[in-house]
């Protein structure tokens, strides 16, 4: 009786470990772009002259051919001027490889880096005020040196 309770016991521990190491597995990607995200808000709400409204982001087979994961986060802000952005991106390039941004009068964010996949804000534009909306986004790609991970790397 005493053995069928350790046997219960070790497999609710091995399923538990099993149950979390895919979990780990299948949100990896999720999770590097969300510290990505966050590294990016971070580093912008220092930034003067820029009040961030919303971020968006997305990961995957984002543009060409192959069998890489690319990650994408967008950053929609309120700005006073350009030169407030063009700040904002320099310091965000020392984080980043690639930074850009873009006036934003429409939900829909279009960028070239965006072939298979879109974003689109859901903040309406209140231009009444004579604000000037922008997306600053980046793209980068995470290799992974693991062999048996077939989620794209």
């Amino acid at each position: 009786m005493k053995k069928k309770y350790v046997l219960i016991a070790l497999s609710l521990i091995l399923l538990a470990v099993l149950v979390t190491g895919a979990y780990m597995f299948l949100t990896k990607n999720s999770r590097i772009l969300g510290g990505m995200v966050k590294n990016m808000t971070l580093i912008m709400k220092d930034c003067e002259g820029i009040e961030l409204i919303e971020t968006k982001s997305v990961y995957g087979k984002l543009n060409g051919n192959g069998n890489g994961v690319d990650f994408f986060g967008a950053v929609l802000i309120k700005a006073d001027s350009e030169a407030s952005v063009n700040a904002a991106v320099a310091r965000l390039k020392d984080t980043f490889r690639l930074v850009e941004y873009t006036p934003q009068r429409t939900n829909l964010l279009e960028s070239p880096f965006l072939v298979h996949k879109t974003i689109s804000f859901d903040h309406g534009f209140d231009t009444s005020d004579n604000s000037t909306y922008y997306s600053v986004y980046f793209i980068a790609s995470h290799k992974d040196s693991n062999l048996l991970d077939i989620a794209g790397h």
